[in-house]
Formats: C-alpha cells, sequence, structure tokens
C-alpha cells in the first residue's frame, strides 16, 4: 500500500512523502490484549456483585 501511495505521488508530481511503516500485528496483538483485560475486569465485577442468598 505504502510502494503504490508513493508511485501515485511521484507520478502526479508532488514533493515525495514519506509515511511511516504501520504495524498491524501489533496493532491487533495490543487491542485484543486491550479486550482480554476489559473481559476480565467485567467478569471481577459481576462476581463480586453476586449474592449468595440461603435456602
Amino acid at each position: 500500500l505504502r510502494s503504490n501511495i508513493a508511485d501515485i505521488i511521484s507520478r502526479a508530481g508532488f514533493q515525495p512523502i514519506h509515511l511511516n511503516e504501520i504495524n498491524f500485528q501489533g496493532m491487533y496483538e495490543h487491542r485484543l490484549m486491550q479486550a482480554q483485560q476489559a473481559a476480565g475486569e467485567e467478569s471481577e465485577a459481576t462476581d463480586e456483585s453476586k449474592i449468595i442468598l440461603p435456602h
């Protein structure tokens, strides 16, 4: 994708733009970890709020 954008920009006669690389795998893993932490916190909150009543 970066090379295609760079090619289009250079063919159009604009100044070159240097785009930083994007680590999609790292972004995915980070969001997955955040979702797991949020799910863990949510389950802890629901466990603490349960009230056990005697029968």
